[in-house]
């Protein structure tokens, strides 16, 4: 199948869950990719492409992100493998540390220390997350967002705020937390890490 095949379908199961349109398009490509949406084409996968998938689930306006990255066709390499559990490990050092009052800045801190120890820093395309809540088109960013690396934000984390959070190395990892009393924790029951496509 195209990339826009996969995406027909993705689309299509989101709506008969339950979901609205999505504020930012959606998209299914082979990666990796850069920065950005890139739109679903006529490319054809092929057997051992990583597929990135970058679905938002909506009620009611409100959006919640994710987006994973699959191998079709095979078992991920080790080399994806020890890549995604990298990227893995940044969200759970952010919903630990994410707890109420606490600054961005020194969250984002913690998580440009750990990609330097990790030998990823400088490899990352972008990390970093925004706001999330009622949206409507062109797209689903609220009014604040944060970089990992970034000194200047005077933002702080407080109970009830949800926030999308995005691990990208080369390949795209995409959760959205919701912060509570003591700390984050991830909206998607879907695993942290590459899957083989059909595993889920």
């Amino acid at each position: 199948m195209t990339e826009l095949d996969a995406w027909g379908i993705l689309v299509e199961g989101m709506a008969r869950a339950g979901g609205e349109p999505a504020a930012l398009h959606e998209s299914v490509v082979v990666g990796p990719i850069e920065l950005g949406h890139a739109y679903s084409s006529r490319r054809v996968i092929q057997d051992g492409d990583v597929v990135c998938a970058d679905p938002s689930g909506v009620v009611d306006r409100y959006h919640a992100n994710i987006e994973r990255y699959f191998v079709v066709g095979r078992e991920p390499s080790e080399e994806l493998r020890n890549l995604a559990a990298i990227e893995a490990e940044a969200f759970g050092i952010l919903c630990a540390a994410a707890t109420p009052g606490t600054p961005v800045a020194s969250v984002s801190a913690l998580l440009e220390e750990y990609l330097r120890e990790s030998g990823l820093w400088g490899l990352h395309n972008w990390n970093g997350g925004y706001e999330l809540g009622i949206a409507f088109p062109p797209d689903w960013v609220g009014e604040w967002h944060f970089h990992v690396g970034e000194k200047a934000n005077d933002a702080v984390f407080v109970e009830g705020m949800v926030t999308n959070y995005e691990s990208i190395i080369l390949y795209p990892m995409t959760d959205t937390l919701v912060i509570g009393p003591q700390g984050g924790r991830t909206l998607s029951s879907l695993p942290l890490d590459v899957l083989r496509a059909g595993e889920q």
